[in-house]
């Protein structure tokens, strides 16, 4: 009975040990393997959405001359003004002297301003960047403006005068001649500073070396 027992008692410790080696070998094999990763297909590439090129903002280009109109209408305006102020001190100096000189002074102010007009709408437009200007076109523009001074005067006659007064009555011709001056001198102003703008922009041209030059 003691063999059988001891034979039994070395199979079950063989079989203990045995065990305890299998089980150290399937612990170090899962250790070893690790996790186990999903791997996913990949996801299919969009393709990159194909615009128009974006279209590249130009800045405005600004007319370098626009405000150069106005400056010279306004100094060919305060040229007539001044000449026109010095010739009426010139007439009532002479109406209060009883001079006949400078009467005939003031009248030759007259012929004169269309002339200093045309030079200060000139010299202002030489200061353009795009055009050369004429000086003569420009105060024979003056000159044959002025000449509207007399459609003026008939337009303030007939728009003062009244219908009704006779040849004997004298009670209107103020009114007619207050028109008359009115009418002339508004027709004398406006002619003579269109007229010399006038004659500057039609007579111009390009300067050498710009766009417009090389176009005319």
């Amino acid at each position: 009975m003691g063999s059988i027992d001891a034979i039994v008692r070395r199979r079950g410790l063989c079989l203990l040990v045995v065990g305890v080696f299998l089980a150290q070998a399937r612990q170090t094999r899962a250790d070893t393997a690790g996790p186990i990763v999903e791997v996913s297909p990949p996801a299919p590439e969009t393709p990159p959405v194909v615009g128009p090129p974006p279209v590249p903002v130009r800045p405005i280009q600004r007319d370098p001359d626009e405000s150069l109109a106005v400056k010279q209408i306004g100094m060919g305006l305060l040229t007539l003004g001044a000449m026109g102020l010095l010739g009426y001190g010139m007439f009532v100096a002479a109406d209060r002297w009883d001079s006949t000189d400078l009467a005939y002074a003031s009248l030759g102010l007259g012929v004169v301003a269309p002339a200093a007009v045309g030079i200060a709408v000139c010299e202002v437009g030489a200061g353009s960047k795009l055009y050369d200007g004429r000086c003569v076109p420009t105060v024979g523009g003056a000159y044959i403006g002025a000449l509207t001074a007399i459609p003026g005067t008939l337009l303030g006659v007939l728009a003062s005068c009244s219908s009704s007064n006779s040849g004997d009555d004298l009670s209107g011709l103020d009114d007619c001649a207050i028109g008359a001056i009115v009418g002339g001198a508004l027709g004398y102003t406006l002619g003579t500073l269109v007229g010399a703008y006038s004659g500057w922009k039609i007579f111009r041209r390009p300067k050498p070396g710009t766009l417009r030059a090389a176009l005319f």
